[in-house]
């Protein structure tokens, strides 16, 4: 990950546009100090002015661990850059396509009364041909597109009446931007930034300033771009892998107000009326995370009994011990307990947001786990619920019924290692669970949540190559395959949390990745997907099989699997291995522990 004090330093000066230029001259000259960031290429190409935009992206990619590389498209030259080829030499995973097809001109004088076609048919014309460059950019690329929509006018001459017109301008433009939605709601490669909703959340008085437009062809003012930037990094988090999986909540003064150790059950502050509705909407976000996928996990200085008491008791309390996948209410450190927390959700302790109302608490967590992310939550309890949803770490590419189902998986993991905890010999923890796993090819209802696994998934995966719908589908048209894995148990259904996707090569087979959720490991179910799978292609050609793995900073565990699966050590460098096996003396023998079915 990249270093604190550059994140430090990306949150203080990617306030102002001045700092956000200042912090990039100071990476250009020294890039090492991105050192530990995944590097994530992108272009930005626009039919007006954005010069220092770049710049803020760059800085606020820092925030995310993300070391951005921008290529920057000439100046109003958006159609000859999909065109051209510089674009594509940059080699972007995602590019912004901001064209405003109205244009402040337009938005003004554009009216009812010019002897010209309507508003409508005009702009109509203009997202047409929007619609034909996007999609000639998707022939040429399988980087993520995210294009912004159009601006509503501020203003039109034709004031109040516009919107009785059979074409107004504002009518037209919402319009088009609805009909740039519904184009491409279900393709997974286009993605819509809804610039228009967001200059209307800032302000469009100040952020649509003619004064701007007629300087230089800025259709925002240049203020806003450290802003405009913090919402385009969104869109480049879930792709890299960069997205958080756990909320680590304190308690007193954050969930309610008042202290459950002095003030009692009924003397806290919760409820849907008075002091306890900042609280109580609070916590009806947090579950509203906790519902698309976002594991919660309490971190709280008290007695234990009391807290129980409140999940358990409290009317009013929203969260309830069955949406908490981890509980550590003790007088131990904070950052004791949220390294715990990692350790026993088998998750890397960066996927971990910390909130907590007591700003030490927060600097003592920034300055001993500075890998986990803490929410700065203002003094007002107002203002708690919003700050929560403007952080964009949470962000994800798409909604899966595991993600539905996760808090709920976690919970049952809870109740897994509390039926276990004792047994010691892994056959009988086998025994007890009665795993069943079910291995199925890759079809297009399962490659959403196959997608998620490779972008989502960093110690059990053997590459950590992150992929869209399209790399997967170029990937197994060789001739090649991919499988999924499903487990349930005694306790309840782990879900889809495997996947390998296996190239056919001229003379042998390739296995490209290999992943598997943290959540199934160590009772040697890897082993019996991977064994399984060998066997398919055994079935398929008995060639050799050829597989890699690839060492980053997480998954270090998996470095010796494909030994321990009968591979042999073929080729080493320093972060690439490579191993083969030959199925023509390749034998695959089923666990007798647990049940297996194959689709």
């Amino acid at each position: 990950m990249i270093n604190a004090q550059l994140k430090e330093l990306a949150r203080t000066k990617g306030k102002i546009l001045g700092g956000c230029h200042e912090l990039a001259q100071q990476l250009s000259k020294d890039p090492s100090l991105q050192e530990g960031g995944v590097k994530v290429p992108i272009a930005v190409i626009s039919n007006f002015t954005v010069q220092g935009l770049a710049e803020c992206i760059k800085t606020h990619g820092l925030l995310f661990d993300l070391c951005v590389d921008v290529y920057e498209g000439a100046y109003g030259q958006w159609q000859q850059e999909i065109l051209g080829e510089s674009l594509y030499a940059h080699a972007p995973k995602v590019i912004f396509l901001m064209v405003d097809c109205l244009g402040p001109e337009q938005a003004i004088h554009y009216t009812h009364f010019d002897q010209q076609p309507s508003a409508g048919v005009w702009i109509e014309d203009q997202m047409n041909n929007l619609y034909g460059m996007i999609e000639l950019l998707k022939q040429k690329t399988k980087a993520k597109i995210v294009v912004a929509n159009n601006i509503q006018p501020a203003y039109t001459l034709m004031g109040n009446t516009d919107q009785k017109l059979a074409a107004g301008i504002r009518e037209s433009v919402a319009r088009a931007n609805l009909s740039l939605l519904e184009r491409f709601r279900a393709d997974q490669q286009v993605w819509i930034f809804d610039l228009d909703n967001w200059l209307g959340h800032i302000g469009k008085r100040g952020a649509l300033y003619d004064k701007y437009y007629y300087l230089g062809d800025l259709h925002i003012s240049p203020s806003l771009f450290p802003d405009l930037a913090g919402e385009l990094v969104s869109f480049l988090i879930p792709s890299a892998g960069k997205g958080k999986k756990c909320l680590v909540l304190d308690l007193d003064n954050t969930l309610w107000g008042g202290i459950i150790g002095e003030d009692g059950l009924e003397g806290i502050a919760l409820g849907p009326t008075g002091n306890g509705l900042p609280y109580y909407l609070f916590q009806k976000t947090i579950l509203g995370l906790h519902k698309r996928g976002i594991l919660l996990a309490i971190n709280s200085k008290n007695n234990e009994n009391d807290v129980l008491e409140v999940l358990r008791k409290h009317p009013h309390m929203l969260i309830r011990e069955e949406h908490i996948a981890a509980m550590k209410i003790n007088w131990q450190h904070k950052a004791d307990n949220i390294k715990e927390i990692a350790q026993e959700l088998n998750i890397g302790i960066d996927s971990l947001v910390f909130v907590d109302d007591d700003p030490s608490q927060r600097a003592f967590m920034r300055g001993f786990v500075p890998e986990v992310e803490v929410l700065e939550l203002p003094k007002d309890s107002t203002l708690y619920r919003e700050t929560l949803l403007q952080y964009k770490g949470f962000e994800i590419e798409g909604f899966t019924e595991e993600d539905r189902k996760r808090g709920a998986l976690y919970y049952a993991d809870r109740q897994r290692s509390n039926a276990v905890k004792d047994v010691k010999n892994l056959d009988d923890i086998l025994r007890t669970l009665k795993i069943k796993l079910k291995i199925a090819p890759l079809n297009q209802l399962t490659m959403p949540r196959a997608v998620q696994l490779t972008q989502k998934t960093n110690q059990f995966n053997l590459t950590t190559r992150r992929y869209n719908k399209e790399d997967i589908d170029a990937l197994v048209v060789s001739g090649g395959g991919a499988w999924t894995l499903d487990i349930s148990d005694v306790y309840g259904d782990y879900g889809m949390t495997g996947l390998i996707i296996v190239e056919k090569k001229l003379e042998h087979w390739y296995i490209d990745t290999l992943l598997m959720s943290c959540r199934i490991l160590g009772k040697m179910i890897e082993h019996q997907f991977v064994g399984h799978v060998l066997g398919v292609l055994q079935s398929m050609a008995p060639m050799n099989v050829v597989a890699e793995y690839i060492s980053t900073a997480k998954n270090a565990q998996t470095e010796n699997f494909y030994t321990s699966t009968g591979f042999s050590k073929m080729e080493n460098t320093d972060a690439r291995h490579l191993f083969i096996i030959d199925l023509q003396k390749y034998t695959f023998t089923p666990s007798t522990l647990m049940e297996l079915y194959y689709e």
